[in-house]
């Protein structure tokens, strides 16, 4: 039996075996949901401390592995919760919630 042990590790080794990538330029990342292939990500900025200081972005990761760091031109804070549905990605940043409708990149809600 000790003779097969080296054997079905080297046969099972590509079942646990995954793809991996890393991206730089991610700042402090919080959250992610899963859109058509790719991730948006949210991040919540070089401090760790929740003030209103404008260096949280949402980021777009697509299927092809490019890395779009701001994907929505607009201010926010600290954000941590993502949510898709509709087409419209909601964020939930400091003291507020805002939506995306991530086809337009537009702002849904205030």
């Amino acid at each position: 039996m000790r003779n097969y042990v080296p054997l079905l590790i080297l046969l099972l080794t590509p079942l646990f075996i995954h793809a991996r990538q890393t991206f730089n330029g991610l700042t402090l990342p919080e959250s992610a949901v899963a859109y058509n292939g790719g991730y948006f990500v949210s991040g919540i900025g070089a401090k760790l401390a929740p003030v209103k200081d404008g260096d949280g972005v949402i980021s777009h990761i697509g299927s092809d592995g490019k890395l779009v760091l701001n994907y929505f031109e607009d201010t926010l804070h600290a954000p941590s919760g993502l949510q898709l549905m509709n087409n419209i990605l909601y964020v939930a940043d400091l003291d507020h919630l805002k939506g995306y409708d991530v086809v337009t990149k537009k702002r849904y809600l205030i």
